[in-house]
């Protein structure tokens, strides 16, 4: 079976309204990336690892996003148009969370196990 890995970027803000968005329609299975967190990490382990990379400080600046997968069938692609209207609604109710870039990837099944 083949997947959607949907992302949709947001900021710190807007991280816990947009993980109960998109629960209230049944996505709760979700990967969140948050730019604090990060921040955190590298504070934290600094004595250890040394200072993050610039290039890798700057491609995580401002960027906190929630990934969702989605069966690649029918199914899947009705509840992706679901929240896709749904989020620009969502959009105009909450003008601080950031961008609210939707964006799709298809992902082969794997085993995750032994991946």
């Amino acid at each position: 079976m083949n997947w959607l890995e949907i992302h949709i970027d947001t900021n710190h803000t807007g991280l816990e309204r947009l993980e109960t968005f998109l629960s209230v329609r049944g996505i709760d299975g979700i990967v969140i990336d948050d730019e604090e967190e990060f921040r955190a990490f590298e504070a934290e382990n600094r004595a250890q690892w040394g200072d993050a990379d610039d290039a890798l400080r700057e491609r995580e600046r401002g960027k906190s996003r929630v990934t969702f997968y989605l069966p690649a069938d029918e199914d899947g692609f009705a509840s992706l148009a679901a929240v896709r209207l749904a989020l620009s609604g969502f959009r105009r109710e909450n003008p601080d969370c950031g961008t609210l870039l939707m964006t799709l990837d298809t992902r082969q099944d794997q085993d995750w196990e032994n991946a």
